[in-house]
């Protein structure tokens, strides 16, 4: 029996032959077919035995009125890649014996796509073309780039910028490559035609896709990044003017206090200032007002009301007498309680209260706020004096406080210095002494 190459592809019927000769073929035989794999394993095929037939690889067959006619052949309905090997048809006639072999050779053929399909390039510029090989058995393959000059039938094969990939395995078992070209034409390429040539054993013929190549002139951007500069330069300026004008006349930012600043220890009747900073808010628009509470009291009072647009508003004053109400003093009476005027148990600090407003950067405000007063030892030592401010930025006012410490003056008295404490019992003692006593007589002389 002669040896033999069988090739099909995958999903097709196959038929090996098995051609006996130099056998007596009219009495008893019996047929074995056997397939050999790659890692050298063996398994049974088809097995004919004395018209007994035994089917080891299911749908295979064998045409059994054909064996005394010397064709023993083998059918393999929809072959797949693991029927390849090499087969074995050993054909037995007591006591005789023949042997033949075919290797049967399963393949997929290549499918190839080339991207992109009509590649522009301008003049300088750089691309890759991909060759996309694709479902194909067995892994062995061949791929290469050819150049047809334009108007030129003659294939260059091109060797240099080229690149093939790994070959990966789907999981069918066919097999996927990308071969790639980079490109960097001159203008005397444009028309060029560019093809990915494919080998395989597969293919009674090269596999090739072809692509036309146009370059183009390099364009004069000039005048578009201009434009765009331009462009962006304006809508960066407007943006930012925007912005300007959002936070110099729109945006509200609240004010921040600092302490109230001025002598740690203030003297009993002296004039004396005490600033307190505030600082930037926008827009001009807060509400300064000047509270107190002295000893014994329970609620702050306010003494001073004043808006950034000028105007004094009425002093509110809470009497203290722990009903939480308060009455509106107006204007006259105000200054009385500013100047001193008012009855002993509301004496004031003399208040008078400066404010300075100025502007910083970006539109922010400060306002310099002065408080002259001139308190008492007896009444605004241990006080607590408050600037409260309220703006349009704020939920509810912010305030800072500070505890007045007022030192006792000393007064010279017959010629003996005494202290605040002892002018207050002498003056005590005097105003007690009865009419008409040496003390009362000595002193109306």
């Amino acid at each position: 029996m002669r040896t033999s190459v069988v090739s099909v592809l995958r999903d097709e019927d196959v038929t090996i032959p098995c051609d006996i000769y130099g056998l007596n073929l009219g009495s008893a035989i019996a047929v074995l077919w056997k397939r050999t794999s790659e890692n050298n394993t063996e398994y049974n095929v088809y097995e004919y035995n004395d018209g007994k037939v035994t089917v080891f690889r299911p749908g295979c067959s064998m045409d059994n009125t054909e064996i005394p006619k010397g064709n023993a052949e083998l059918h393999i309905p929809r072959v797949q890649f693991s029927d390849e090997g090499e087969y074995t048809c050993t054909v037995i006639n007591t006591p005789d014996k023949a042997e033949g072999r075919a290797t049967l050779q399963v393949s997929a053929p290549p499918l190839a796509d080339v991207t992109p399909a009509k590649p522009t390039i301008q003049v300088g510029a750089e691309k890759t073309m991909t060759c996309e090989v694709y479902n194909f058995y067995p892994k062995d393959i061949s791929i290469r780039w050819g150049q047809y000059r334009k108007g030129s039938s003659d294939c260059e094969v091109l060797e240099m910028w080229t690149c093939v990939k790994n070959v990966l395995e789907n999981s069918d078992g066919t097999y996927n490559v990308t071969s790639l070209l980079t490109l960097n034409p001159k203008m005397e390429d444009n028309g060029n035609i560019y093809s990915c040539i494919i080998s395989h054993r597969s293919l009674q013929t090269e596999l090739s896709r072809n692509v036309t190549l146009t370059v183009t002139e390099k364009e004069d951007n000039t005048g578009v990044v201009i434009t765009a500069v331009l462009l962006t330069i304006l809508i960066v300026s407007f943006l930012g003017l925007l912005g300007f004008l959002y936070i110099r006349f729109i945006k509200k930012d609240p004010p921040i206090l600092s302490k109230i600043t001025g002598n740690d220890e203030l003297i009993d009747m002296n004039r004396t200032t005490l600033t307190c900073q505030i600082m930037d808010f926008r827009p001009n628009d807060i509400e300064i007002s000047v509270c107190m509470r002295r000893s014994g009291e329970e609620e702050m009072r306010t003494i001073y009301t004043w808006r950034s647009e000028g105007h004094l508003t009425p002093v509110r004053i809470s009497r203290g007498d722990g009903g939480g109400d308060e009455d509106v003093v107006d204007m006259e009476e105000g200054r009385q309680l500013m100047n001193g005027s008012a009855g002993h148990e509301d004496r004031p600090l003399q208040l008078e209260v400066t404010p300075v407003i100025s502007r910083k950067n970006l539109g922010a405000f400060i306002c310099q706020c002065s408080l002259q007063i001139t308190p008492s030892y007896d009444l605004d030592n241990g006080a607590e004096l408050s600037v409260r401010v309220n703006h349009p930025a704020l939920t509810s006012p912010v305030s800072v406080h500070r505890t007045l410490n007022v030192t006792g003056g000393e007064t010279l008295l017959c010629g003996m210095v005494l202290s605040k404490d002892e002018l207050r019992r002498v003056r005590t003692l005097h105003v007690q002494s009865p009419p008409g006593s040496r003390h009362g007589a000595n002193h109306r002389r």
